[in-house]
């Protein structure tokens, strides 16, 4: 390969590394994804056949799946217009980035986190404020709070309970984070089913500068769906929807992660 040709790639793509995992063959838990080690109760996976059947494969998804939007909406008690459906969590964090991060501008992301979390600020040109975790791996809210506080972040990434750690932050804990920062603060709740705290998205009365992340793929186990969403309000969906790209959520995935989602207690008795 020409050197000039690799060139041609940016600087932050060149300086950066694949998000790669790997696969493990035969090995039934995987703590490096976390991913459910049962499949999908028989009950689902009998009706799968059916549900793929009644599909339109000639038909483009819709921007939004209307009907696992109003589900997702109706399992977080929100109105439908709070919900984005996204292709995954990993694909609305690059969404993220999109909307709110170039040359100049920061995010507070406390460590250790989720990886992708850096590396995706990184690519789109911003700068991460690293704010090390405890000696005992908690949150330092306090310090969060003042470098969000002072610095002005465009963004502010939480994961609670927070990968690779474990730690949950109370919901007060959460406000405090919310209230202190002037840019959009982000939570991740990709775990929060295997938690007993409130979600923090009973904020989103108070405070308009809060995104709530959610996926499908742990506590569902539906990894390979690949269906996350966000809920904030109305207003930011909207403005996030005009960078998206169309047709993200396939019409099976949509039509299966809707099925799954008929019994939501189902799956919370399951991940307790």
């Amino acid at each position: 390969m020409r050197d000039h040709i690799i060139k041609l790639f940016r600087t932050r793509v060149r300086e950066g590394h694949p998000y790669v995992v790997g696969s493990s063959p035969g090995i039934r838990v995987k703590l490096n994804q976390n991913e459910s080690p049962d499949r999908v109760p028989d009950a689902i996976r009998e009706r799968l056949k059916d549900i793929v059947a009644g599909v339109d494969l000639n038909r483009y998804p819709s921007e939004q799946p209307t009907e696992l939007r109003d589900t997702l909406a109706s399992v977080s008690q929100v109105d439908p217009e709070y919900v984005l459906v996204t292709h995954g969590s990993n694909e609305f964090v690059h969404t993220l980035c999109i909307a709110f991060v170039e040359t100049g501008r920061s995010a507070l992301i406390p460590s250790p986190s989720f990886s992708l979390f850096a590396n995706a600020v990184r690519l789109f040109g911003g700068t991460v404020l690293d704010v090390e975790a405890d000696s005992n791996l908690d949150f330092p809210v306090e310090r969060i709070c003042a470098i969000s506080a002072e610095s002005r972040p465009e963004l502010v990434i939480i994961a609670s309970p927070n990968n690779p750690t474990g730690r949950d932050l109370g919901l007060n804990e959460l406000e405090a984070i919310v209230e202190a920062s002037p840019g959009m603060v982000v939570i991740d709740e990709a775990y929060w089913e295997f938690t007993n705290r409130e979600s923090a998205i009973s904020l989103l009365e108070r405070y308009d500068n809060l995104i709530v992340m959610r996926t499908l793929s742990k506590a569902y186990g539906l990894a390979g769906l690949r269906i996350g969403y966000a809920i904030a309000r109305p207003e930011i969906v909207s403005e996030l929807m005009k960078i998206r790209l169309p047709f993200m959520v396939s019409n099976i995935d949509a039509a299966l992660a809707t099925d799954v989602l008929q019994d939501p207690q189902k799956i919370r008795t399951a991940a307790k």
